[in-house]
């Protein structure tokens, strides 16, 4: 399956089911696509689940069994399920727009979120080609450790006293 997490409109969840729907035709697959966040109808279509909320402590399972999250949002303020993607070794297809970049760096496809073909042309590169997956899954897992607590405590730390200096 592919996984999706959240329904609020900037989500592009419209897009992400159409993607999936297309992926699935030219592929001729079975892929499913599960849906994390405000439990609601989303599609009425076999393959498509909407889980509404999960819990933390299920998260890392539901990231791991997946072939890739799927993340083409419009806009986000930062992007942590990119990070729980790479921490469970699940590759990431994600926007190319914003905070998403800057997160997912090169560890992750990076497609238009405005074009239904660009978001499949993505999960063909992670699905179709298993080489290509392993690679993004090693990188994703090198680039979140870039953002552990205690980096980000020091960055912080770092900032604060080059502020003392001038």
């Amino acid at each position: 399956y592919a996984l999706a997490v959240g329904t609020a409109p900037r989500k592009n969840i419209d897009r992400i089911i159409s993607a999936v729907e297309k992926f699935r035709d030219i592929n001729e697959t079975n892929l499913a696509l599960i849906i994390t966040g405000m439990k609601s109808k989303l599609a009425n279509k076999s393959w498509v689940f909407s889980l509404g909320y999960v819990p933390n402590n299920l998260r890392p399972a539901l990231y791991s069994g997946a072939e890739v999250l799927v993340f083409p949002s419009l806009y986000e303020g930062f992007g942590l399920p990119i990070l729980e993607a790479f921490a469970c070794k699940t590759p990431v297809v994600t926007s190319n727009l914003g905070s998403l970049k800057e997160v997912a760096g090169d560890a992750a496809v990076l497609v238009n979120p405005n074009k239904v073909s660009s978001i499949v042309d993505g999960l063909e590169k992670i699905i179709k080609n298993r080489k290509a997956s392993e690679k993004y899954i090693k990188k994703g897992v090198k680039r979140v450790k870039k953002y552990g607590w205690e980096i980000v405590a020091k960055d912080t730390l770092k900032i604060y006293s080059e502020g003392k200096n001038t």
